[in-house]
């Protein structure tokens, strides 16, 4: 096993790949600068935080884009498997994130075989970029280890949103210019209040994926009416400044021992 490890080390440690590791750094500084996401500093720059996600997925999408679907699947578990000390949290994070990045690839992959513009290169990251910009609002890239979210499930926590909220579909001809990310209104959530039930809790994408499948099974119909209103946000859509402090609930049990999960609730108006 030792010698497995240490096999694995030495190829995440190669020539190749320290390039790669500096190209794929340098281009998320990059579009940091461009799209304003989370970043740390010095040794944690990229460190359990937004731009982390953004790391992982976009250089699993770039290898699926430049080299091949093996390629890129095979080097994003050679990177997690030469961590063996890594916090399950944190290898759950970015197996999640790969996940995402591999199927941003696919998508614009296919983009460009049916395009009759041929992108260069460098609109073509641009465009990954935005697309995994695009995931991470709307809250399908994990940005903190803690995440309830857990790898195991994500295919069932995809089909959970992807039964809930119809696909966002990108111009896929558009790499010149892709269309802006979606644009919030000041105070959108402010004064919510679900008609199916009456209360002012507010679910996020992080929440349904945490749901055990009763609990997501008997709250469809919240779901759905709170959907039709205000849409699914992310936790992060809740953080934002305009959106006007929506209010966060920490977990707790009741007086008769009934467990509640963390939320927000939308604050008055």
């Amino acid at each position: 096993m030792k010698k497995h490890i240490n096999l694995l080390h030495n190829l995440e440690n190669s020539e190749e790949a320290k390039i790669k590791k500096n190209e794929y750094f340098n281009d998320t500084v990059k579009y940091q600068r461009k799209y304003g996401f989370q970043m740390g500093t010095g040794q944690h720059a990229t460190w359990n935080n937004e731009a982390d996600a953004f790391k992982h997925a976009y250089w699993q999408a770039n290898e699926y884009v430049f080299e091949n679907n093996y390629k890129s699947l095979f080097e994003g578990i050679l990177h997690e498997m030469s961590n063996p000390k890594q916090p399950k949290g944190e290898l759950n994070m970015d197996l999640w994130n790969n996940q995402v990045g591999q199927e941003i690839g696919a998508e614009v992959k296919d983009a460009i075989s049916n395009s009759q513009y041929k992108p260069t290169k460098s609109e073509i990251k641009d465009y990954i970029a935005h697309k995994v910009m695009q995931r991470m609002r709307a809250g399908d890239l994990i940005t903190n280890p803690n995440d309830p979210r857990k790898f195991s499930d994500y295919h069932k926590i995809k089909a959970r949103k992807d039964e809930l909220v119809p696909k966002y579909n990108a111009n896929r001809n558009d790499f010149s210019n892709p269309a802006s990310l979606l644009k919030y209104k000041r105070g959108y959530y402010k004064g919510f209040i679900n008609d199916e039930n009456g209360k002012d809790i507010i679910y996020t994408v992080e929440n349904i994926g945490a749901m055990s499948d009763e609990e997501y099974n008997n709250n469809k119909k919240v779901l759905n009416a709170q959907i039709k209103k205000i849409g699914l946000p992310s936790n992060h859509d809740l953080r934002r400044p305009s959106s006007t402090g929506d209010v966060y609930v920490h977990s707790y049990t009741k007086g008769d021992g009934t467990y509640v999960t963390s939320h927000y609730r939308s604050r008055p108006n």
